[in-house]
């Protein structure tokens, strides 16, 4: 009686690169904007803020997300690839407009970060066709993505001295840089934060990670009002200002929920208990990563309160000049855009590219993790 040969063996998949070898083109602009920092070549703080998002954290943040791609073989990966492969050589060109007075040569090289935030759109927009709305944490993933390209448009337009909608300066340069934190930073964190908690993980594993039923439902709500705040400040701001107040009260409260919550992760990492890479639970390095987002979640707690009094206060305008409210736009960048940048989106991205939280397939997801 004839009997079927037994199928071949399946390939391995080859080894993700770590994130630390990813990150070494992130490093060398991280430098390059140093040096440019030093020699004064950044006249406003909000310009430094939105090349240090050019230079470091986007990369360094499609770094982390990414750093199992080679693990997927389908096309959201190679898209992905391609769109990291386009981020690093586009970041230096955006962060070198900084460089030339704003006009045309200067918005032609911003012109370069937005080819390149448009190809991490693409990649973004391929892994939630494939994938579909869930789980939460990737889809907050997917829209940080598809948010970017809008921060980096307004960058062009900042860096080619032109009035979009009839704002000025400093709006569209701030109007950049929300998208770019709030935009990108934020979704990213939150979807990093969610697999961090293991949120979408079998109800077992989950509660062994930190995420019972109320962490799962705080993170899944605080994820779905940051997505949803994040443009509506932005039409707020732009078409109403009946819309800016509730807008920006609704993005500060799922913010704050997101900065207890990163929190907890945290602490859970300090006391070896987080689920994070193979031989580093219990490490420096995961022990490094906890106090990085404690701050992450304390400098959050106070970039939200004055963006949330900012917005209430009617501070912010069509630009062109000093703020007409109580908060002006040099304290909101000086404060709000430091704390942001630098303490929330950078300690956090800093926190997971130390120590990269696993992605858990859950049922519905089929075909490899990427």
């Amino acid at each position: 009686m004839p009997t079927s040969s037994p199928p071949p063996p399946s390939t391995p998949a080859p080894p993700a690169p770590p994130v630390a070898l990813r990150a070494v083109p992130v490093a060398l602009t991280s430098l390059a904007w140093l040096s440019l920092v030093g020699a004064r070549a950044f006249p406003q703080i909000g310009e430094a803020l939105v090349g240090l998002a050019v230079a470091t954290w986007v990369p360094l943040g499609l770094a982390v997300i990414g750093a199992r791609d080679e693990r997927d073989r389908h096309p959201p990966a190679a898209i992905a690839t391609l769109a990291r492969r386009l981020v690093v050589v586009a970041s230096p060109l955006g962060v070198a407009s900084f460089t030339f007075p704003p006009g045309r040569f200067a918005a032609a090289l911003a012109s370069a970060w937005l080819v390149a935030t448009l190809g991490v759109a693409a990649a973004g927009l391929a892994r939630l066709a494939r994938r579909g709305p869930r789980p939460i944490e990737e889809t907050a993933i997917d829209v940080g993505q598809l948010y970017l390209p809008v921060g980096a448009a307004w960058l062009v337009a900042s860096r080619g001295a032109l009035e979009p909608l009839g704002f000025h300066e400093p709006i569209v340069l701030y109007t950049s840089a929300h998208f770019h934190f709030a935009g990108f930073a934020a979704p990213v964190i939150a979807g990093l934060l969610g697999r961090d908690l293991g949120v979408s993980a079998a109800p077992g594993a989950a509660r062994r990670r930190g995420a019972g039923t109320a962490v799962r439902r705080a993170h899944a709500l605080a994820t779905l009002v940051v997505l949803a705040g994040v443009p509506l400040v932005a039409a707020g701001i732009t078409l109403s200002r009946r819309l800016e107040s509730p807008a920006a009260l609704l993005l500060g409260a799922g913010m704050l929920v997101i900065s207890a919550l990163l929190a907890l992760a945290g602490l859970r990492r300090l006391l070896g208990r987080a689920a994070v890479p193979e031989g580093a639970r219990g490490s420096l390095r995961a022990r490094l990563s906890g106090a990085l987002l404690i701050v992450a979640s304390l400098s959050l707690v106070g970039s939200m309160n004055l963006a949330v009094a900012f917005a209430l206060t009617g501070s912010a305008g069509r630009g062109a000049g000093p703020s007409r409210g109580l908060i002006s736009y040099s304290a909101m960048a000086t404060y709000h855009g430091v704390a942001n940048a630098i303490g929330f989106a950078g300690c956090a991205l800093l926190a997971y590219a130390l120590a990269a939280p696993e992605r858990h397939a859950t049922r519905g997801e089929a075909g490899p993790v990427e």
